[in-house]
Formats: C-alpha cells, structure tokens, sequence
C-alpha cells in the first residue's frame, strides 16, 4: 500500500492509506505502523519519530486487520519505508541510505525509515516531492 503518516505517537505511527496495489481508493482508510512493525531487527530500539514525520509517504505492507478502525501495516522489509519526504523546513528530501534523508535545499540530513529503491544514478536518488512543497 501507499500511505501518508498524519500522526506520531510514542510507538505508533499513524497512516491514512491512499492507495492499495497501485489503485487510489475512493475512500479514506486507516492504519498503523507499531514500533515492532517498522523493522525487522532490533525492534525494540525502534524510535517512531526518528523513522516517519508526519506528510512523509511510504510503502508499506497490509499485515492483519488489527482493530476495528485501522489495518496493521508493516515496513520491516527493506523495500517498505518513506518513499517521499519534505524535511522540517519544507523542502523535498532525497534518500542517503536506509535511515537517512537530506534536504535537497537546506542539506540537513534527517533520521527516517527509508524504503529501498533501486537507484540508477545519483541523480534518480532525488524523491519526487513536487505535490509535496511548500505553496
């Protein structure tokens, strides 16, 4: 699935689900991403805000139906994590490797849980973030 995280908790990220196999739903669904969720090692280092920011979107994948309200989401796998960010400042983030991303502007290198993509060029490292700027 693709997701947009819209809250942070302690061990929680929250994620509004806008697309199910390369299909946008027509409706809103949600889903979390437990601590013991983001990746697969050392689960219980895992600092939710130091892998997802509110607006990032990632890839993730639909574990169980969890509670009544939300789907259990995973990133364990190394292909699920954000796929596109704005750093703190607004601008758009390129991936450096699995746990960090750069503002494109600023150069501010920021912590995140990073989906791996398979990178041509350095140039095809740079997140399409258009939708994602600052008006």
């Amino acid at each position: 699935v693709i997701a947009k995280i819209i809250g942070i908790k302690q061990h929680l990220a929250v994620a509004e689900i806008i697309c199910i196999n390369d299909k946008p739903l027509l409706h809103s669904c949600s889903g979390v991403i437990r601590q013991q969720d983001v990746r697969q090692l050392d689960t219980d280092s895992v600092q939710i805000f130091k892998c997802f920011r509110p607006s990032d979107i990632i890839k993730a994948k639909i574990i169980s139906l969890g509670n009544q309200n939300d789907y259990y989401l995973s990133t364990s796998a190394p292909q699920f994590g954000v796929i596109a960010a704005t750093s703190t400042m607004g601008y758009p983030m390129m991936a450096l490797k699995w746990n960090k991303m750069q503002c494109t502007v600023t150069k501010v290198v920021e912590d995140r849980k990073v989906a791996k993509l398979d990178f041509d060029d350095h140039d095809s490292n740079e997140m399409n973030t258009d939708s994602l700027k600052p008006n």
